[in-house]
């Protein structure tokens, strides 16, 4: 009975360590792809002429270069290096509770690494963050920025699910 419990012990243990290592492994595969599609797209928008839109789905959807040297939606205009900061700070946090962060999030935190990171690229790189999806009733946004709103979105959603 003593093995049984014994065996059964070190599986649990196995089974644990399994599942850990993956959280690990999903974390960095999506956050490394995330910034490096963001990036790999940003590199092709830079030799575009700045404000002149391209037609992807005309009339919603334009690809348009556009130099932000704010955040979100213009605010912090010229902010450089709090922004920077800032997100030194995110990363960090994110890093130091990752262990800390359930499986169900690991896809939603992820995503909120790799938008801060291609972001943070940018902001180092060129002094400024590079944006290209421009919907027409919306602020000219990235790749990014929408890992980073989905992120936060779902983060948000199964907290309050949770919660219920």
């Amino acid at each position: 009975m003593k093995k049984k419990i014994n065996r059964a012990k070190k599986q649990v243990t196995k089974d644990y360590s399994r599942i850990v290592r993956n959280k690990y492994i999903y974390f960095f595969i999506i956050a490394a792809l995330t910034t490096v599609l963001d990036q790999l797209i940003k590199v092709n928008i830079l030799p575009l002429e700045i404000g002149v839109k391209h037609a992807l789905f005309s009339p919603y959807l334009f690809i348009t270069h556009v130099n932000n040297y704010g955040a979100s939606f213009g605010i912090f205009q010229h902010q450089t290096l709090p922004l920077i900061a800032f997100s030194f700070f995110v990363i960090g946090v994110i890093l130091y509770y990752l262990q800390l962060i359930p499986q169900r999030y690991i896809a939603f935190v992820s995503l909120i690494m790799g938008g801060t990171i291609s972001n943070l690229v940018d902001r180092i790189a060129y002094g400024f963050v590079v944006d290209y999806l421009d919907i027409v009733i919306w602020p000219t946004f990235n790749v990014a920025d929408m890992a980073i709103t989905i992120g936060a979105i779902g983060t948000i959603w199964h907290l309050m699910r949770e919660k219920e």
